[in-house]
């Protein structure tokens, strides 16, 4: 027979009601206990997804506080409370995201750090996927990634703290920095620039090289307060240009080889 319907729409409650009037007490039993479970379902996946946004925006602000005060106090002088204070969060925050102190440091290395380190690799293997790169070309895109590649110099210098604490006093820390960070760089110039280099240049005189070219580009990268008060000049895009070129060059020069001015993308 014919049964009359009525749909009710509850305020908050993503579903309709269904009621069939004249339908027997069972049947309206039923529909009840599946719109409650239903809505009860509703409200526990919206209150875990609130649950998770909260957690990674706690773990976020976590190791964004560790990392400035870790790079300006060092590991052994910073606290959990002033890294939890600094963060706006509960004591316990610490150990619920990583576990220890020691967990949060080498999170912020692996986190924070590492994907830059691994920006730089990624950039100079694409530009030698095809072969040998002229050593200039090389250099000119390991010192202008170096120089340009951080999105503030604020935290350009941050990174530079932490790294020159743990090459000064190494931790386990600093065998995640060499093995996934400097050492596949290292080997990238290594590869591209030995059969480049003059007759008789052995592997101990181009690691040399290397380090001095990582000397220069590290150089005038952190030490922008000093050269711009010696120069005259503020790192603007023209200073730079300048300063990679400069860097090539000399670099170019020093390893003896034949350097074309006119090759500079400046």
């Amino acid at each position: 027979r014919n049964i009359p319907k009525v749909y009710t729409l509850y305020p908050g409650v993503n579903t309709w009601r269904l009621d069939f009037v004249g339908a027997r007490r069972g049947a309206t039993k039923k529909l009840l206990t599946f719109e409650r479970s239903f809505d009860t379902n509703v409200r526990m996946k919206t209150a875990d997804k609130h649950a998770a946004t909260k957690n990674d925006d706690t773990k976020e602000r976590l190791l964004d506080a560790a990392l400035e005060l870790f790079a300006v106090q060092g590991y052994a002088e910073v606290s959990v409370r002033q890294i939890t204070a600094r963060a706006g969060t509960h004591l316990s925050a610490v150990n619920y995201h990583f576990g220890d102190k020691r967990n949060l440091y080498l999170e912020v290395f692996r986190s924070r750090w590492l994907p830059r380190a691994q920006k730089i690799r990624q950039v100079l293997t694409q530009a030698t996927a095809q072969g040998i790169l002229p050593p200039a070309e090389l250099i000119r895109l390991l010192a202008k990634e170096f120089i340009t590649g951080f999105p503030t110099y604020d935290q350009a210098i941050k990174f530079h703290q932490l790294i020159a604490r743990e090459m000064a006093q190494p931790t386990e820390a600093y065998d995640l920095i060499f093995e996934q960070g400097q050492k596949p760089i290292f080997e990238i110039l290594l590869r591209q620039l030995t059969p480049q280099l003059p007759p008789g240049v052995g592997r101990e005189q181009t690691n040399l090289y290397i380090f001095s070219i990582f000397s220069m580009v590290l150089q005038f990268n952190f030490s922008r307060v000093l050269v711009s008060r010696i120069v005259g000049r503020d790192y603007d895009d023209q200073f730079i240009d300048q300063v990679v070129n400069h860097i090539v060059s000399f670099c170019i020069k020093g390893m003896g080889l034949a350097y074309d001015q006119t090759s500079n993308d400046a």
